[in-house]
Order: C-alpha cells, then sequence, then structure tokens
C-alpha cells in the first residue's frame, strides 16, 4: 500500500522535531533524553504497519530500539548487534534489497553504540528510529522525484549524509580549540582544569591528562537528515 502525503508528512515532521529538540538539549547539556525518539519509534512503526513493509522489518526495528536501552558496555549490547547484523544480512536475501539492506545500515548503528566511543547513546537512538521510520518513503516515494532513488534506498542516502556532516564536525572542533587554545587541536588538546565539564571531557592516556571538546553529534545528525530529505525531493540523491 502506497505511502500517502499526510503518512509522509507525519514521518518527516515528527522526526524533525525530535531531532531538534534533541540539538537544543545536546547544545545545552550534550545529553539527550531517552525516551525523546519513542514518539517516532511509535509513529514510524505504526505507518510501516499501515503501509504493509514486512512484518519482521518492523520487529527488527522496535526491538533494536528497545535494546539500546541496555548498558553499552556489556557483552549482551554487542552479541545482540552482531546477531542483529546477522539477521540483516540474511534478509537482504528474503526481504530484498531496499528493506535487508534498510536493517543492515540500523544493525550497524547500533553496533556503533558500543561502549559509546564513537557516538552516544542518544545519537544511536535518533538514527536507528529515523532508519526504521523513513522505510516506506524509499518504497513509496523513490521514482516521484528521481530514478536514482529508487535505485539507493534513502536509508544509504541518510548515513552517507550522516558521515559528511560528522566528518564536518572535526575541522568545527579545531577552530574551536584554536580561540580556546590558541592552536587547533582537532580532537585532544592540552588539559585545562578551567574549561566547561558540560564541553570538555577529561580523558586520561598513561599518566597525562587531555581535554577533548564534547561534539554536540545532534547537531550533524539534524543537519544530515535535513540534507537527505531536501536532497531527495529534489530529485538529487546526495
Amino acid at each position: 500500500m502506497p505511502l500517502n502525503e499526510y503518512e509522509m508528512i507525519a514521518v518527516i515532521g515528527v522526526a524533525l522535531v525530535s531531532l531538534i529538540l534533541g540539538s537544543v538539549s545536546d547544545v545545552k547539556k550534550r545529553t539527550v533524553k531517552s525516551y525523546l525518539f519513542i514518539p517516532l519509534v511509535a509513529t514510524g512503526s505504526v505507518i510501516d504497519y499501515l503501509v504493509s513493509i514486512p512484518f519482521i522489518f518492523i520487529v527488527i526495528f522496535i526491538l533494536a530500539f528497545i535494546a539500546t536501552f541496555l548498558r553499552t558496555d556489556i557483552p549482551l549490547y554487542l552479541i545482540l548487534g552482531v546477531v542483529l547484523l546477522v539477521i540483516s544480512i540474511i534478509l537482504i536475501f528474503i526481504l530484498g534489497f531496499f528493506y535487508g539492506f534498510t536493517l543492515a545500515l540500523l544493525s550497524l548503528m547500533f553496533l556503533s553504540g558500543y561502549t559509546e566511543k564513537l557516538f552516544g547513546i542518544g545519537d544511536i537512538k535518533g538514527i536507528i528510529a529515523i532508519l526504521g521510520s523513513i522505510a516506506p518513503i524509499s518504497i513509496s516515494a523513490a521514482t516521484d522525484y528521481s530514478y536514482l532513488n529508487s535505485i539507493f534506498p534513502l536509508s544509504f542516502l541518510l548515513v552517507m549524509n550522516l558521515g559528511f556532516m560528522s566528518a564536518l564536525s572535526f575541522p568545527v572542533v579545531g577552530v574551536i580549540n584554536k580561540k580556546t587554545f590558541g592552536k587547533m587541536y582537532f580532537i585532544y588538546s592540552p588539559f585545562r582544569e578551567d574549561l566547561s565539564q558540560i564541553k570538555y571531557a577529561t580523558k586520561i592516556f598513561g599518566n597525562k591528562k587531555y581535554s577533548m571538546y564534547r561534539v554536540p553529534f545532534m547537531l550533524p545528525i539534524l543537519a544530515g537528515v535535513a540534507l537527505t530529505f531536501l536532497s531527495y525531493f529534489s530529485g538529487v540523491i546526495f
């Protein structure tokens, strides 16, 4: 069953509102509420069901999101991520490329949250919620905007844009550290006790302390999602 314009607006609207709220919280506090993306998962799951997305897709989507509430530093988190990825790869051959590949990307995002070294778990929750919710857009509206969009799942374009926006955060961090330290440090900076504990984390390697700017990754995620929607509906793949 095709996705109608009201369902599409609902998914995009809830996604953008959730990300905007998350970005504000991330900038101010460097934290994102655990429950923030539950409305998006609920909206996305209901619409996935209404437009006849395969039920196994919806089940894995919901289970992956629920699993993000586990502690990320325990073996169970890693094991679940690997199991989800293996199942997703198998489903590429059963459900088809669009659904299986989206689940594989979703599983990889889940795995990237292990120990939260790459992304905070709030960021992972947001990405998973969006990947699972936008699946019907790729199937229902792809050929309406661009032939290439019927080949590349929207989830692929989204992850590509997220990677691009995240990479841009490094030069931004360098500029911020240039103002603070007088020199561009892209990741680790000399340790200073007078820095804001909200904006800077303390890292210890050996016996030496370093300061590290806490990037509010909700901002690049919001920018990546907005860029994806704009480029998709304008008929551009990137």
